[in-house]
């Protein structure tokens, strides 16, 4: 009986806000001062600058998940992603830096696009900027001019990077691997189709906040989980969120074919229905 109630009181104790302090360190893991550093949690982002010795402190970090960057001139972006459970320290190593040059065209050889804008990356397959969210708090905001052209700055020389793309009037793309280097990496747009829809309850009220889990296969028409090590975790996906009267939009690349699985339950289904799709 006690250790149920101690059991209970654990689960249904509040979650408690810690600190997080850490050094922004240079290539040769000196102090690096005057680096801004930003901490992304989904209910929250942070910034500060680190001190002359390199040093940074957060406060009222929640438990979840996190990503921490921090951007100098001169250097490239670094970072970590970690889950925060209590007070801790994060370092954060900055190194040698270099540009990524994209040029946005639209489809079927249309032509330079401009608006086209950054809206995450992922370094070396080492750390996650949400660049869209931090935009906000003073990143740098990538997007393509009348020519077509992006430049990301404070890349991680000889690295690589995943990037997603946004454009109001085309579907999202995603890159999975874009080097740094001084020749353009080529991006052609998708005009896609534009989804809509509202949520209701059984009486046609509509319902805020739900969240609608959307998956897309690719151009073999597989999805992510059936290619585990050729496409990239969380490929063609998006969670969205309705509207205060139910509504919800994206727009999405058009979808291909896509075969059914023939194994597993699916599979017997369609054999005691005599089918093949």
């Amino acid at each position: 009986m006690r250790l149920s109630l101690l059991l209970c009181l654990m689960l249904s104790a509040p979650a408690t806000a810690s600190v997080l302090s850490g050094h922004v360190l240079d290539p040769e893991s000196r102090a690096a001062g005057g680096a801004t550093v930003w901490l992304w949690q989904e209910e929250a982002i942070q910034r500060t600058v680190s001190t002359d010795a390199g040093g940074f402190t957060f406060a009222n970090v929640q438990p979840g998940t996190a990503q921490l960057v921090a951007l100098k001139t001169g250097l490239a972006l670094g970072g970590t992603s970690f889950f925060v459970v209590g007070d801790g320290e994060q370092n954060v190593q900055l190194g040698p830096s270099g540009e990524i040059h994209l040029k946005v065209n639209g489809p079927n050889a249309g032509g330079p696009v401009a608006g086209a804008r950054v809206y995450s990356i992922m370094l070396n397959d080492a750390f996650i900027v949400p660049v869209e969210d931090l935009v906000v708090q003073g990143f740098p905001a990538w997007r393509s001019g009348d020519d077509g052209a992006i430049t990301l700055t404070n890349m991680p020389a000889d690295g690589f990077a995943k990037i997603k793309l946004k454009h109001l009037d085309y579907a999202d793309t995603y890159l999975d691997f874009v080097p740094v280097r001084d020749r353009a990496t080529p991006v052609m747009l998708d005009a896609g189709v534009m989804v809509h829809g509202r949520v209701t309850d059984a009486k046609g009220k509509p319902i805020k906040g739900a969240i609608l889990d959307v998956w897309q296969a690719n151009e073999d028409g597989f999805y992510d989980v059936q290619q585990k090590g050729i496409q990239p975790d969380m490929n063609l996906r998006g969670v969205f969120t309705s509207e205060a009267d139910g509504s919800y939009y994206f727009r999405s690349a058009y979808p291909r074919y896509c075969p059914i699985p023939h194994d597993g339950t699916v599979g017997k289904m369609l054999e005691a229905l005599d089918r093949n799709h």
